[in-house]
């Protein structure tokens, strides 16, 4: 025997329900497929309010300044000279790293733009050119503590 679920006059059966649960009145006579909303145009828009939302808040906050860029190259390093502490200098660690990430980025991104059907395929050499990048800014933060220049147990404080 099967189950109905009744709607008005008419009636169909659960699990024809569940196929279909974005249909706007199930139990009248409409149309089977312009009043319903396709699962993947649903994901589709609530994704793309969610990554807005995300892009909207950062750039907000860069243009307010509560996200600042302005010492985003540099690093510091102990000096008793100074008043802190420490003293700023340019990273090219970091320079080098972030060119070599947003060229990367900027790769995936033309090809996912080229073809948006499926997720691009990364070459090898992109991935070894950003783990090489990789490790050389960690190599160097690893020279500048252990060589005495970065303490990790006195860290200062941006207030």
């Amino acid at each position: 025997m099967r189950s109905h679920v009744s709607a008005g006059s008419n009636s169909q059966p659960a699990a024809d329900l569940l196929k279909r649960p974005f249909q706007a009145f199930p139990g009248r006579a409409t149309s089977n497929r312009a009043s319903e909303l396709p699962m993947n145009t649903l994901f589709v828009l609530a994704g793309t309010v969610l990554f807005a939302g995300f892009f909207g808040s950062i750039a907000w906050k860069l243009c307010t300044g509560e996200i600042k860029l302005d010492l985003l190259l540099d690093g510091t390093q102990l000096d008793s000279a100074a008043a802190s502490g420490y003293s700023e200098f340019f990273s090219p660690g970091r320079a080098q790293l972030l060119f070599v990430t947003l060229i990367s980025a900027g790769y995936y991104l033309l090809q996912l733009i080229h073809d948006p059907t499926r997720f691009p395929e990364i070459p090898t050499p992109w991935i070894v050119g950003l783990a090489g990048s990789q490790t050389i800014y960690l190599g160097g933060k690893a020279y500048s503590l252990f060589s005495g220049v970065r303490n990790l147990t006195n860290r200062r404080s941006n207030k």
